[in-house]
């Protein structure tokens, strides 16, 4: 089976134009000669799981592409993506839920989401017993988004536009590691994975929130590599932060998740370490379907 799906995926190159990751991905992958990932619509199963395509190209590749996404997401329904601070989850999970026709959520949006309302409220981040009994208090609710991407509702408002709020930037970390309201949280994403055949990234997702996962993947890079790819993705928003502001503050993130009391930041131990460090967005994607074809082939 390994065989077919190689020259499977082959066939499934021919007539392709590669897209610029940096494109695909704020955290600016090195570019790269591998294919351009088609764009599948991932909510519409077709009979037996295949996954109805947009883009329509020579009848052997449409067939062949929809055969191999087809077989590699049999019998999986959770796949985690942790890692560092700017390691890219969010780009490869996106990329990683669209090819497998899964959902994808990065768990940091739950956190920023609270953290807007906490402020909306008026709270501090030191009032720690006022935010717990804001967060159990409450309402989530998970709706599709743009594309494979799951959106929070929180108390029925879709309130994404104001996530990038450097205010709410600033204090999501203060927020996000006090335990009761982490408790909180990781209870409304396994509530969320009971509903969906989900990519979920984060920090603690193979270790705490979902350790049955089905395959557990840690992203890896320098400090340096992450830096420039933020840096990269700040500069095309516009902020003029210097590399150096951005590199120190990513080291403090980092001595920050790993050393933490509550859900530090680590490999799962049954989780593949990827070093994403020279790779490009695609080819990090392409490694974690090569794992989750094993996977699938080993049940």
């Amino acid at each position: 089976m390994a065989t077919v799906l190689k020259t499977v995926f082959a066939q499934a190159n021919v007539g392709s134009n590669p897209t610029p990751s940096a494109n695909r991905s704020g955290f600016a992958f090195p570019p790269s000669q591998a294919e351009a990932p088609v764009t599948l619509q991932p909510h519409v199963p077709d009979g037996g799981g295949r996954q109805r395509i947009r883009r329509h190209r020579t009848g052997r590749t449409v067939a062949a592409v929809t055969l191999v996404y087809s077989a590699l997401s049999l019998n999986l329904r959770l796949i985690t993506i942790d890692g560092p601070v700017a390691v890219g989850k969010s780009s490869v999970g996106l990329l990683l839920a669209e090819k497998l026709g899964f959902q994808f959520f990065d768990t940091g949006v739950i956190y920023r989401t609270f953290t807007w309302k906490a402020l909306d409220a008026g709270l501090s981040t030191s009032d720690t017993h006022a935010l717990i009994l804001l967060a159990r208090q409450t309402e989530f609710r998970f709706m599709p988004g743009a594309g494979a991407r799951l959106t929070v509702l929180i108390d029925g408002k879709d309130i994404s536009r104001q996530l990038s709020q450097q205010q709410v930037e600033k204090s999501v970390a203060l927020i996000a590691k006090i335990p009761e309201v982490r408790e909180r949280m990781v209870e409304e994403q396994r509530r969320m994975a009971e509903d969906h055949r989900l990519v979920m990234a984060g920090r603690d997702i193979g270790t705490v929130v979902l350790p049955w996962a089905d395959l557990k993947v840690f992203l890896t890079a320098s400090v340096h590599e992450r830096a420039r790819r933020r840096h990269a993705e700040l500069q095309q928003r516009g902020a003029g932060i210097p590399f150096e502001t951005v590199l120190a503050e990513l080291e403090q993130r980092d001595h920050n998740d790993t050393t933490r009391a509550v859900s530090p930041l680590k490999p799962a131990a049954d989780a593949v370490t990827i070093d994403t460090d020279g790779l490009s967005l695609e080819q990090v994607v392409d490694r974690i379907l090569a794992l989750v074809e094993s996977r699938r082939c080993a049940r």
